[in-house]
């Protein structure tokens, strides 16, 4: 059994949201293509003005460099703060404090607001970064345990021993951040 008190912050919100954002296609294929849309934008600005001998050509092929290289910069601050202000406007400072009970084969969950119990069977992964454990119960809906404020030794030897014994994919990705 394993039994683990923690609070979560504004800031593991945020890091939870730009986690999923970052594995999430919709999100990979719209930055794609926001990265090539500019891009060939200002190509087609400097190619229209290839007929004219002016320096304005040399100006939308640089423009096209520059956007190129920098359009990933640009979108990891404006889903940062997109996604910021949509933690700001949710997190509840009122149910900040989280109890996970664990034994081998069922997991409780308890909040200021509400308790809930599932079969560990049910949960569809484990996911390990560099600051957090992820628990994917579906498609839409995860505990976070932030490894700075749980036994990160034992929470990680815990779930991958459910893991092997349940069948439950343990996905480390010791490397992620958000780019």
């Amino acid at each position: 059994m394993l039994e683990l008190h923690f609070e979560l912050t504004k800031e593991d919100y945020l890091n939870f949201q730009l986690y999923a954002a970052s594995h999430n296609p919709r999100i990979k294929k719209q930055r794609l293509r926001g990265r090539i849309f500019a891009s060939l934008l200002f190509l087609i600005f400097g190619i229209t003005t290839l007929v004219i001998d002016s320096f304005l050509k040399y100006i939308y092929f640089s423009a096209t460099i520059f956007v190129f290289f920098l359009y990933p910069l640009y979108t990891k601050w404006f889903y940062k703060r997109h996604f910021r202000k949509y933690v700001e406007q949710t997190f509840d400072p009122d149910n900040d404090s989280i109890t996970l009970l664990f034994s081998d084969s069922a997991l409780e969950a308890k909040d200021k607001k509400a308790t809930s119990s599932m079969k560990l069977q049910d949960l569809l992964s484990f996911t390990e970064t560099s600051d957090y454990f992820y628990l994917q119960v579906n498609k839409a809906v995860y505990f976070i345990l932030p490894k700075e404020r749980v036994p990160a030794e034992e929470v990680r030897i815990y779930l991958q021993d459910r893991s092997k014994a349940l069948n439950i994919p343990y996905k480390e990705e010791l490397d992620w951040k958000w780019k």
